[in-house]
């Protein structure tokens, strides 16, 4: 009888903790996304938004700057949490990865990731000064995507678009 009750606590444990332990690495995963994800991209002057924004200033020309602004002090916050939120941008790009890694390795990201000098670089490289460098960069840039793209396309005896 004693044996049959052993086994039963046994079971109960390992039972206890197979189902504790998704729960507590779910929680994990998202607190490591909350925390990567904690700096926004979108601040009402980020060139991001005002991106965002520019088909719908072409198509309102009489609306004031200051409209303009306060639009962009909606919208901000509304994007981030569109983009960090449950099956956002951030979610379906970190998910996957954070699923492949072992308890230690997501509990040592968590500690990398609220590190204050990692804090510090992630403010620096979501501000708007960043950014605009950032998409200045890139459509600077632009023609050298082209040209590996051309070159592979020229190689196979394919047609190339532009």
């Amino acid at each position: 009888m004693k044996s049959v009750m052993l086994i039963g606590a046994v079971f109960s444990l390992f039972t206890t903790v197979a189902w504790a332990n998704p729960v507590s690495r779910e929680a994990l995963i998202q607190k490591i996304e909350g925390e990567y994800s904690s700096t926004t991209f979108f601040s009402p002057d980020s060139p991001l938004v005002q991106t965002l924004l520019a088909p719908a200033k072409s198509v309102n020309p009489g609306v004031s700057n200051a409209v303009w602004q306060g639009i962009a002090k909606e919208i901000a916050p509304a994007l981030g949490r569109a983009v960090n939120g449950k099956g956002g941008v951030m979610d379906s790009v970190l998910r996957t990865p954070l699923e492949t890694l072992s308890d230690s390795d997501l509990q040592r990201l968590m500690v990398i990731l609220s590190d204050p000098v990692y804090k510090k670089f992630q403010t620096a490289i979501t501000s708007p000064a960043a950014q605009r460098r950032v998409v200045q960069s890139m459509m600077a840039n632009a023609w050298k995507l082209n040209v590996v793209v051309d070159q592979a396309l020229t190689e196979h005896k394919l047609n190339v678009p532009h």
